[in-house]
């Protein structure tokens, strides 16, 4: 097996983490099996102190204070209305 080495900061990874996590959120299933063992690599090469799951905030951050913050869509995305919430058209 050929090996190769990847550096990545403590919060690179850990977005690195989130976004496999929203792989197997979007793909099921069919992407868990590789999600988890790929997930486990980089949660057991980060420090002890800043290993988390990927659902440990309520935020999507892995619930680490000052963590990466992803844009919130939950009030959905601004469409044909624009960001300021004006209507165009009829």
């Amino acid at each position: 097996m050929n090996n190769i080495n990847v550096s990545f900061t403590v919060n690179e990874a850990q977005v690195l983490v989130q976004l496999i996590d929203i792989a197997v959120k979007s793909q099921g299933l069919a992407a868990a099996e590789a999600a988890l063992v790929l997930t486990r690599k980089i949660q057991d090469s980060l420090p002890k102190d800043q290993q988390t799951g990927p659902s440990g905030g309520t935020d999507g951050s892995a619930g680490q204070e000052g963590g990466p913050t992803f844009a919130d869509f939950s009030g959905g995305a601004s469409g044909a209305s624009g960001a300021s919430g004006a209507t165009t058209g009829p």
